[in-house]
């Protein structure tokens, strides 16, 4: 029931050991990455680099958002919101300033 300190400290380690992903996941994260790169580059060549600019903007404000109800954390602060509020804001006046 009782056990001594050198007993303790030889039954946990120091450090805790951290497991790796799958190789499997790991592997489908690089491609993903690769491919999105890949296809960033095709689409940069279809549009203005300002456009690309605004979407890949927007893009990532997607991503926030979604990674943020996909996995939860502290709710986002005025100043986060205000930000992506500044975020849509931008990529709409920039697309009616680029139909005038």
């Amino acid at each position: 029931f009782f056990q001594t300190a050198a007993a303790q400290k030889k039954s946990r380690p120091l450090v805790p050991k951290k497991e790796s992903p799958p190789l499997w996941l790991a592997s489908c994260a690089v491609l993903s990455y690769h491919v999105e790169y890949v296809m960033a580059f095709m689409f940069v060549k279809l549009v203005s680099p300002i456009t690309f600019g605004a979407f890949d903007a927007l893009r990532r404000l997607c991503i926030i958002i979604v990674g943020h109800f996909m996995f939860g954390g502290p709710p986002f602060s005025a100043l986060n919101l205000s930000g992506m509020a500044l975020a849509l804001a931008g990529a709409l006046c920039y697309s009616i300033a680029s139909h005038v």
